[in-house]
């Protein structure tokens, strides 16, 4: 999955380095465990926007599913 940062709140230089070096080969399991945060970042923030901005229900059972999903995944 490709991470979208074209919102103007998300210019952090901190956020950009973490997801660039997590976009190759994993090798160590760190970043894995950076890939997944991420995927729960951009779950949660299409949930929101699928329920906030959107209007789209659908989208954000979709997304609310999947994040849920992903952090019982990340706990264990």
């Amino acid at each position: 999955m490709d991470f979208e940062f074209s919102s103007p709140w998300m210019e952090n230089q901190d956020l950009k380095e973490g997801y660039h070096s997590i976009r190759g080969k994993i090798t160590v399991p760190n970043d894995l465990k950076r890939r997944r945060l991420y995927r729960m970042f951009f779950y949660l923030m299409e949930a929101y926007v699928g329920f906030r901005e959107y209007n789209n229900p659908d989208l954000y059972k979709t997304r609310k599913r999947q994040l849920m999903d992903e952090i019982e995944r990340f706990v264990i």
